[in-house]
């Protein structure tokens, strides 16, 4: 069994990382840009990572247009590169959005899930 110790680490990690992106959320809105043109990585399983936590960080932000975009991308790498994690990660990411369930916006992103179910 592991100790709070033991996961202290990897979950304030995953706690900075979040914050950092809705930080840099409110930075691209400050300046007008847009954080989903953010620069293509190599690697397109980082990509498709670094677009599902700024998917999720756009939930906590409650922008849902925003969310449900960025989850179409991470969709679509996912499903280029096959990668199951990567899936799983979009599902999660659409379990963050339940709250909206009933907007166009994330039943449109449920019919996309739907083909890939």
């Amino acid at each position: 069994m592991l100790s709070k110790a033991d996961t202290a680490g990897p979950v304030a990690s995953g706690h900075r990382c979040f914050d950092q992106a809705a930080n840099g959320i409110r930075r691209q809105r400050s300046i007008g840009g847009r954080a989903r043109h953010l620069p293509d990585t190599p690697r397109p399983t980082s990509r498709s990572s670094g677009r599902i936590a700024l998917g999720i960080a756009y939930v906590q932000s409650a922008d849902v247009d925003e969310a449900c975009q960025i989850g179409a991308e991470a969709l679509d790498l996912a499903v280029g590169m096959a990668a199951q994690p990567n899936l799983r990660d979009v599902f999660r990411l659409r379990q963050a959005l339940e709250p909206w369930r009933s907007t166009d916006l994330v039943r449109a992103f449920d019919d996309r899930l739907a083909g890939v179910a």
